[in-house]
């Protein structure tokens, strides 16, 4: 990690699930509270809520906090499950399934906050990141807004990830050359691939991806790979 300036950072999958896509974590809280769902169709109700909230995402406040987005997701969720006839519709479920992610999220991004805050103080840090056009709310909420020079939000700037471009726009905000920036995401499509394709330093956090080709494929590699976000104080110190 040699010549980096400054650090471009994923937030979703990144900073508040540390490093586990959005589906393993609720695939891991629905048998927690007793929701037992078959992992294909539980996938599929992810897929469905997913392609409903950004096919909503007009609707969307900007001061809309996670909690809220949560809300939205398990009830796009609810629905799909209840037309497949896979989940009895009882209100204290939604309300204990969205509770749990909640708290699960926010106690992840405080705990990335103390490894942030500590980088910041020696990196510009940019927050780079698919998402609705709340999450400036979302990091207020979560008491991790200072963390970052700015954000670069898809929903904002009309560019999503995998494309590098979403990249090249932080990058153009620290006004470093690509190869003085690392990226650092969970996702190896998402994160990882714009980031070589740019010429910046990668750091994959590797958690459990969407599939496990996402995560096993030999041929998916990085500049670094850490486990956990707080090894970034070491990757680049």
């Amino acid at each position: 990690m040699n010549n980096v300036k400054g650090i471009l950072i994923d937030y979703g999958g990144t900073i508040d699930t540390g490093g586990n896509h959005w589906f393993a974590v609720f695939r891991a809280i629905y048998p927690a509270l007793y929701i037992v769902i078959e992992e294909a169709i539980l996938r599929e109700a992810y897929i469905y809520a997913e392609q409903q909230l950004e096919l909503d995402s007009a609707s969307i406040n900007p001061d809309d906090t996670f909690k809220d987005i949560l809300r939205r997701k398990v009830d796009y969720q609810f629905d799909y499950l209840k037309k497949k006839k896979k989940l009895p519709m009882l209100k204290k479920d939604k309300a204990a399934l969205v509770e749990a992610a909640y708290v699960f999220a926010r106690g992840n991004a405080q705990d990335s906050a103390q490894v942030l805050r500590k980088l910041a103080k020696q990196y510009p840090l940019v927050l780079v990141s698919n998402f609705y056009g709340n999450l400036q709310a979302v990091l207020n909420d979560f008491g991790i807004a200072d963390c970052f020079q700015t954000i670069i939000e898809s929903a904002s700037v009309g560019i999503r990830k995998p494309s590098p471009e979403i990249f090249r726009l932080g990058i153009h905000h620290l006004g470093l050359q690509p190869a003085e920036v690392a990226i650092v995401g969970d996702s190896h499509k998402n994160d990882i691939a714009p980031g070589q394709l740019l010429g910046c330093k990668t750091i994959w956090l590797k958690g459990q991806g969407w599939a496990a080709e996402e995560t096993d494929n030999p041929a998916h590699t990085a500049d670094r790979i850490i486990n956990k976000i707080a090894e970034l104080l070491e990757v680049l110190k």
